[in-house]
Order: structure tokens, then sequence, then C-alpha cells
């Protein structure tokens, strides 16, 4: 992950000022640092002081002993790792039957509220929306149980097609998209390097600089 502590405190101060304290974190395809952004936002929350439980929905789907529990079972207080003063966390572990049991959406969400008395926040890992296997569980259902979702995007890695389609896919699961992360600092897509290097190229010629700045700055293929 490459987030700097700027980007990761806008983060936080954005997640404290929203009314909502069950969020989730996602991202459109695989090549993204969900769990990086969301442990690292979820430890800054827990140095302040504030009471962060971290559910990892990462995990992928196994031969789990624990196969035929509920989402009550499956998250239940004796299943939590205390990992620094103010965060603790909980690692599922889905078996054959979880796709099925956490697409409860709100059996989901009364379970997740009933830590709401403890915790000031409950961040959730989830999987990809574009990317979903027989490996994985379907982040939908659980964003929707979330008060919001955050996308987390790696610019050159994620095209504009592809996040308008993970929007898409959220929005009409009835997930509240409050924002977009980037974890890549001073990322400048191909189109606005080449739009740079033309200002000082065709400087001569403000005719041509213009049309090909208008060109790479506008083409979704480059941006």
């Amino acid at each position: 992950m490459n987030i700097e502590l700027r980007q990761l405190e806008d983060i936080v101060v954005a997640i404290s000022s929203n009314d909502g304290r069950i969020i989730g974190f996602t991202t459109p395809d695989l090549d993204n640092a969900v769990s990086s952004i969301s442990q690292s936002v979820a430890e800054f929350l827990a140095r302040s002081r504030q009471s962060v439980l971290l559910i990892n929905f990462l995990k992928p789907i196994g031969h789990a002993d624990d196969d035929s529990l509920s989402i009550s079972d499956a998250l239940a207080t004796d299943r939590m790792v205390h990992s620094i003063q103010c965060l603790d966390i909980i690692e599922v572990h889905p078996g054959a039957s979880s796709p099925y049991v956490f697409a409860d959406t709100a059996q989901l969400r009364q379970v997740l509220a009933q830590y709401l008395e403890s915790y000031q926040f409950v961040i959730l890992q989830l999987g990809p929306v574009l990317t979903v296997t027989a490996t994985t569980l379907n982040p939908l259902p659980i964003g929707a149980a979330c008060d919001y979702v955050l996308l987390t995007c790696k610019p050159g890695s994620v095209r504009r097609q592809m996040l308008r389609t993970a929007v898409a896919r959220l929005q009409a699961a009835r997930c509240r998209i409050a924002g977009v992360v980037l974890n890549e600092s001073g990322y400048a897509s191909v189109g606005a390097q080449i739009a740079r290097v033309c200002g000082w190229i065709l400087w001569p010629l403000p005719w041509l600089r213009k049309r090909v700045q208008a060109w790479a700055l506008t083409s979704e293929l480059l941006n």
C-alpha cells in the first residue's frame, strides 16, 4: 500500500464527521489494497482513542469447522482478537454455506448494530465487487448492511468504465457509496503526463498544443 499520512488523516476526518458508524471498504477488482487501507484507518482511529471493531470478510471460502454457524455465531465476541488499545478484530473464516448465510442483509445489519453499543466504529473489509468467485464472499449483501461503503482504487489499473460498473452494482444492491480512496499518492495518469509534456514540446504551436492536450486529458483510454 502507498498512502500518505495526510490522506489517511483526511479519510479519518471524513469518517468521524459522518453520521454513519458501520463502514465497508471494497474495491472494483482484485488489484487493490482494501486490507491495508482499512487496517490503517482502523489503527488511526484506535490511536485517537476511538473504539473500533474491524471485521475481515476477505478470507477465501474453505472447509471451515464452523460452516453451519449463524451470522451472530460467526461474529460472536469470543472470536475477537485484541490488536492494540481500542481495536478488536474478527476474522471470518467462511465455509460452503457462508455465501447464503451472509446474503441475509437484514440479519447482518442487526448483528452489526449491536456492536455499536460497545464500539464507536465497525469497519468491514470486503472483497472485490467485479470479481466474485466461488471462493470469495459476495461483498454486495454485506456492503448493503453498512451505513456506507468506500471504494479503494489504484490509479492506472482501474479504468473509468470499470469504476462505473462497480458503482452501478453497488447502487443496485442498495449500498450507499460515500467516496473513493486512491491508494497511490502523487499519481498522474498517462493522459495527464502527455498533456504536461505537450505543454513544453508544442509551446511554439499553441493551436496544436491545445488540441493534443484536450485529447490527452479527455481520453478514457489514457485516464
